[in-house]
């Protein structure tokens, strides 16, 4: 019978050629994350594959909205009463504010963008903490503010009221002039008829001024006003005791 060599088998050989016979580990295949499919990867946002794609950095914008700037209308006073009319005989949360204090938070509200955050910082004494609370004293400013909103609600629905009435009046003035304008002019020929007409015309369009300027421009301050006092109304108030 022949002797036939046998070859060794590879698998043989490198268990041979590794004397201490340790098996081999595979490395964990790496995971990528995968920026061709947002569907697939919620995390991905479209616009920042399309940049990694181009082979750019990705740009990242910067919210503004939470980097703005608070503004600060300060006020420092002595005692709680100084903040208040004392002689409005009113109980507390109903009591006008002090003319001074109420023209500085107004101006300095209106010195700025209405969509601008702006909170009340008042400056008092430790002494005054225990009379009244920050809570009925917020609640006061709020209060008067709200009722001061109130009133240039009602003084803007005048000044249309107003206007309306007026523009009717105004038309019919006008109208009038027109006509009494053209009987002079059918009826009269001489240049003191002639400049009393034409004085018709004017006088009747004058007379037409004061209703559009109701309609279309007086009321646009105390819309503003309006706007500055229901911002008041709803605005933080902070206490800072010294």
């Amino acid at each position: 019978m022949d002797n036939k060599e046998v070859k060794p088998d590879s698998k043989d050989v490198k268990a041979a050629a590794n004397p201490e016979n340790k098996a081999e580990v595979k490395k964990p295949e790496e995971k990528k994350l995968d920026i061709t499919d947002s569907k697939t990867n919620p995390e991905t946002k479209p616009e920042l594959k399309d940049q990694i794609l181009a082979g750019s950095k990705p740009q990242y914008k910067i919210d503004w909205e939470q980097h703005k700037k608070v503004e600060l209308i300060e006020i420092k006073i002595k005692k709680i009463n100084q903040l208040f009319n004392s002689f409005d005989p009113s109980p507390f949360l109903e009591k006008d504010l002090d003319d001074d204090a109420f023209e500085y938070i107004v101006s300095a509200v209106g010195e700025h963008h209405i969509k601008v955050k702006q909170i009340i910082v008042i400056y008092m004494p430790k002494f005054e903490k225990k009379k009244i609370s920050e809570a009925e004293i917020t609640k006061a400013i709020h209060h008067y503010f709200d009722y001061k909103k109130v009133l240039a609600d009602r003084s803007i629905k005048l000044k249309l009221q107003e206007g309306q009435t007026s523009l009717f009046i105004g038309i019919l003035f006008l109208a009038s002039c027109l006509f009494l304008r053209q009987f002079i002019i059918s009826n009269f020929d001489n240049l003191a008829m002639n400049i009393l007409a034409e004085g018709l015309i004017i006088g009747g369009w004058v007379a037409m001024w004061k209703p559009i300027s109701n309609l279309l421009y007086d009321w646009w301050p105390v819309r503003k006003e309006k706007k500055i006092y229901e911002k008041i109304s709803k605005m933080e108030v902070e206490f800072r005791y010294i």
